[in-house]
C-alpha cells in the first residue's frame, strides 16, 4: 500500500533543504501500487508524468532520479519496451526508517520553546488580571481602535 511509504518519507530527514528532490521523492512514494495489483510495491509512473504532476521540469526529475539511484533511496529497475526505456521505483523503507526525524526537534529548538513558555507563564497573571484569556500587551481600556 502506498501510504506507509509516503508516511515513512515524510518522517525522514532525507533531502531536507532540497525542496525539489524531497517533493519528487514524496510523489514517487505516493504513487506506489497497492498490494494485489500488478507490480505491487513499485511505482510505475514515468518521469514525464512525475514532472507534470510535481510541476518540475523533466530534466529536474531525471537529476533527482539519478541522485535517488546513487543514494539508494529507491530500488530502480529499468527495462525497455518498444525502443523506450522505463523505470519502476521501490522505496527503501530501511533507509527511510534509519533517517527518521526526531519528534522533539533539535535541542536548540526545544530550549527556545521552553524559554518562550516560561516567559509566557510569567506574563499570564498580568493578562488574567484584566479578564483576558488571550495574549494582550495592554489593558482593555488602552487598546487602540
Amino acid at each position: 500500500m502506498a501510504w506507509p511509504h509516503l508516511k515513512a518519507a515524510t518522517e525522514s530527514t532525507l533531502y531536507d533543504g532540497h525542496g525539489s528532490y524531497k517533493n519528487i521523492m514524496y510523489r514517487i512514494c505516493s504513487l506506489v501500487r497497492k498490494d494485489g495489483q500488478q507490480h505491487a510495491g513499485w511505482c510505475t509512473a514515468g518521469e514525464n508524468y512525475i514532472a507534470e504532476t510535481t510541476g518540475f521540469s523533466l530534466r529536474q526529475v531525471q537529476r533527482a532520479v539519478a541522485q535517488f539511484k546513487k543514494d539508494g533511496v529507491f530500488a530502480i529497475r529499468t527495462y525497455r519496451k518498444g525502443g523506450k526505456e522505463f523505470n519502476h521505483y521501490r522505496p527503501n523503507e530501511a533507509l527511510f526508517n534509519s533517517r527518521k526525524r526526531n519528534p522533539e526537534g533539535p535541542s536548540w529548538y526545544r530550549k527556545l520553546y521552553r524559554t518562550t513558555l516560561r516567559r509566557m507563564a510569567k506574563r499570564a497573571p498580568a493578562r488574567m488580571a484584566y479578564g483576558h484569556t488571550t495574549p494582550c500587551r495592554q489593558p482593555p481600556d488602552r487598546l487602540a481602535v
